[in-house]
């Protein structure tokens, strides 16, 4: 199953975060329990659900300590969560889930793994298929593209034909699922919340590879994604939040020109124009006005992470 002996076994937490779509956040949790890895706790983190989504978790996964927030705090908030919590359980690394995906049973090993081989590494990315179409890949991490100028995913529009499994760094990190060590999440902070959602991953990534670490792939590590289900929001409050979240981050990242680039800035617009019609572009651009006046602050610690609101419903 591994090459690593019973005693260099690191602890490992895996945080899920859900959000209603309780069929979802079971499937994940019920593949995470099928899982080789022989050194792992799980948490779940119930972001506001409904009570009956969240009873339909409660009564069919075991095992797993459970948090609930009461409302939906976001994307950031609810993984700092559990990843806090993680840390103050000991977690040797830390393992993040959107909850509309299912893992494959040597998926955490495999990630572990990768990050043992490499001592300097902070962040481990798996190859994550579409759960639609399971032999084509969704992300094997992402890259900036030149023309027109965008971070994008490394994807294939077939099936995994295998051209990403030469790769070993990765220029920018999706956390559809993410593993992080200890020694970086203690070094550089949590995700930051003044992100709903969107580029808060992006931003962890970043900071990240400024304090040193690597961020790699692991090409054996397989999971496949539903994409998105859980973000259910009108079309123009998606776009307002989007563009939000851009200028939040550009403003964060001002040395980074694909950013910050005239040319970066005229295909978004074009983009939203494209996808979103008048209505999202009107939207994503009052996005950006906010994101210009968003007060930035310094990104939580593991100690300062706590919500006040929060409820321990079941210790792992």
């Amino acid at each position: 199953m591994s090459e690593l002996i019973q005693d260099e076994w690191p602890l490992v937490w895996v945080v899920v975060v859900g959000y209603n779509n309780s069929a979802d956040s079971v499937e994940c949790l019920h593949s995470l329990a099928e899982s080789t890895y022989p050194h792992m706790r799980t948490v779940y983190v119930d972001n506001g659900s409904e009570e009956a989504e969240f009873g339909q978790v409660l009564a069919q996964v075991q095992g797993v300590a459970t948090l609930r927030h009461p409302e939906n705090v976001g994307v950031a908030r609810g993984f700092n969560s559990g990843m806090a919590y993680a840390l103050k359980q000991g977690a040797d690394r830390v393992i993040v889930y959107n909850n509309d995906t299912r893992s494959d049973p040597e998926a955490i090993t495999r990630m572990v793994e990768r990050a043992q081989a490499l001592p300097d590494v902070g962040i481990v990315i798996p190859k994550v298929y579409y759960y639609d179409h399971p032999a084509s890949i969704w992300a094997a991490g992402s890259r900036y593209r030149r023309f027109p100028p965008a971070i994008v995913l490394n994807k294939t529009s077939d099936d995994d034909d295998g051209r990403f499994d030469a790769m070993e760094d990765i220029e920018f990190a999706p956390y559809c699922v993410a593993l992080f060590t200890r020694t970086a999440l203690l070094e550089i902070g949590l995700l930051d919340t003044v992100y709903r959602f969107f580029y808060e991953d992006y931003d962890l990534g970043l900071r990240a590879r400024a304090a040193g670490y690597r961020m790699v792939f692991a090409p054996t590590a397989h999971i496949w994604h539903k994409i998105s289900k859980t973000i259910k929001i009108n079309k123009a409050e998606f776009w307002r939040i989007y563009g939000r979240s851009h200028r939040i981050f550009c403003r964060k990242f001002q040395k980074h020109p694909y950013v910050q680039g005239f040319g970066n800035q005229v295909y978004l617009l074009a983009r939203t124009l494209y996808e979103g019609k008048p209505k999202g572009l009107l939207a994503f651009r009052q996005g950006l006005r906010e994101g210009r006046q968003a007060e930035l602050g310094v990104e939580p610690t593991w100690q300062d992470a706590d919500e006040p609101d929060m409820l321990v419903v079941r210790e792992g």
